[in-house]
């Protein structure tokens, strides 16, 4: 079975409590879960919050050092997780049902995605680390060519 790391990017001001029990529930379905702040300036901040329910993550604090919000801190989270392996880029609002992970989990597939309309959807991504590796490690938004975050870095090679 697979055990991969998990990467979410979190913003400081949100707080999703049905994807932390998910977490909790489901930790040993994963080697590791970090999770990568993100300060979109609002006046909340739930990070201190979310790290005492959350014991086990890793946490980083993204500063922003690129354009794209996004891209920067899925890159900043990958910087620190391991080379090898496979990353499970996961969004909080992704919702599955007992059973699913051990599905997925199974198979030994470099790349599973969920796929909404026509896009392949970070939502949940469960990617070879050798293949992200080949990419270009782009993963802002192109709205007028490639489309929403992380189209571009599914162009492989």
């Amino acid at each position: 079975m697979i055990k991969p790391d998990i990467l979410v990017v979190h913003p400081l001001h949100l707080d999703y409590p049905l994807w932390r029990y998910n977490m909790i529930k489901y930790k040993d379905y994963f080697r590791s879960l970090t999770i990568v702040f993100s300060d979109h300036n609002m006046k909340k901040d739930y990070s201190n919050f979310i790290r005492v329910q959350l014991p086990f993550a890793n946490f980083v604090d993204y500063k922003g050092d690129k354009p794209d919000w996004r891209d920067g801190a899925v890159n900043w989270g990958l910087n620190t997780m391991p080379e090898d392996g496979y990353v499970l880029f996961l969004e909080q609002d992704f919702f599955w049902t007992d059973g699913f992970l051990n599905k997925v989990l199974q198979d030994q597939n470099e790349f599973f995605y969920f796929k909404e309309g026509g896009r392949i959807h970070p939502a949940f991504a469960l990617v070879k680390r050798s293949m992200i590796n080949k990419t270009s490690r782009d993963f802002s938004a192109y709205p007028d060519t490639f489309g929403d975050h992380f189209s571009m870095s599914y162009h492989w090679g």
